[in-house]
Parts: C-alpha cells; structure tokens; sequence
C-alpha cells in the first residue's frame, strides 16, 4: 500500500493515528520499529520467566507458578532480565520510556494462597523456608502454633500435611492472621527487590509494578 519505503511511511501514520484515535501512550510488547521512533511514549516489560528463576512448587496459576522473591539469586536474575531487555530496547535513560512493568498478570491468589502454596512446597523451597522462620519467632513451639491455629502437626518439618487447616467461617482468626502477614511479607519482598534493581539500573524511569490478574 505504501510503496518502496513502506515501513517508515507506516510508522509516520502509525503515530498520527495514535492521538488522533485518543490515546497517548505505546503499550507493553508493541513493535520496538514504533517505540523507538520517538514520538510517542511507551512503557515495557521486564520479565521473571525463564529456567534461572526459582518458583514456589506448591503455587498455582494460569500462566505458571509464581517466583519465588525469597531465593537469594532473585534480584540477581531479575537484574540480568532487565540488561537483557535493554538491549533490544534501549529504554533505559530513553526520555519516550515511560517506565517498566515486571512480570505479566501473576497468581497472587487470594490472601492465603501464597502461604498455603509454601507450606505445600518442599523443605528445601526459600519460601517455605522464610514462613517458618516468620512463624518460629512466633511460636518457638510448636505446640503453641497449634493451640493457635487449631491444627495437630508435630514439627514444622511436617507442616506439608495442611488437611487440618481450616479456613471456613469466623474460626482461626490468628491462622488467617499469620497467612495474611506472610502473603504481605511475600509482596514486600518482591516487589522492593525488583524497585531497588530498576532504581539502580534505569534510575529516570518509572517502576510501574507488576501487572496483575483476578
């Protein structure tokens, strides 16, 4: 339709029809021929899949299971992930980059999923790991932890066994408590280890958190 040079006629159209259709931005994995043309802002999208990230086995989702932000290579991974993108987008100090998502539409689950998803993992999972050092400053016992959760498990190494958990009706407040607290320690850790590497690498852009589902 355009002729000899139609990439460049296409990109120049392209970038008058976006205002004229009422929007001011490029979206996530839109064509970086558009992108790095520079006339309009974009945003991008820096990732934690591949094989080097370390999932918690017990989780659940759509698109996989999630990452696990307590294994002690996560920042480290991540950071390789956002060099890598900036390799073939050069958003990084880019004045048209609006900022960078991490991730795409993970399994949060609801506010206990996370922790129940840990304690299901195997004893070697970083997670489960750092939910028993967060219940172990609680409870030194575990008989204590069962007088508090109503359950029966005779060692942390056997909390694996969750059937006697019970997460119906108004019982176990502190049992909801406690999943409630590692959901949130488990937010905080990913997503303040993904600000401190995009802080540190793309400094003038903006973190745009990750991008979330149900």
């Amino acid at each position: 339709k355009y002729g000899k040079n139609w990439e460049k006629r296409a990109v120049e159209i392209a970038h008058k029809r976006i205002p004229g259709f009422g929007m001011n931005t490029i979206g996530n994995w839109s064509n970086l021929v558009y992108t790095k043309a520079g006339k309009t802002p974009y945003v991008v999208y820096t990732g934690l899949w591949g094989p080097n990230f370390v999932r918690i086995a017990g989780s659940k989702g759509y698109w996989g299971q999630f990452p696990d932000p307590f294994d002690e290579n996560f920042a480290k991974i991540y950071e390789r992930s956002v060099e890598k993108v900036n390799k073939y987008t050069s958003f990084i100090n880019d004045p048209w980059c609006i900022g960078a998502f991490a991730d795409n539409e993970l399994s949060w689950g609801n506010e206990y999923d996370l922790a129940l998803a840990a304690l299901s993992s195997p004893p070697s999972q970083p997670a489960r790991k750092a939910f028993q050092n967060m219940l172990l400053k609680k409870y030194p016992e575990i008989e204590a932890l069962n007088q508090a959760w109503g359950t029966h498990f005779k060692s942390y190494a056997e909390m694996a066994n969750l059937e006697s958990i019970e997460l119906k009706g108004e019982k176990n407040a502190v049992l909801k408590e406690d999943l409630q607290d590692f959901t949130r320690l488990t937010a905080e850790s990913y997503f303040s280890q993904i600000r401190e590497v995009l802080r540190r690498l793309a400094p003038n852009q903006l973190y745009l958190g990750c991008r979330f589902a149900w």
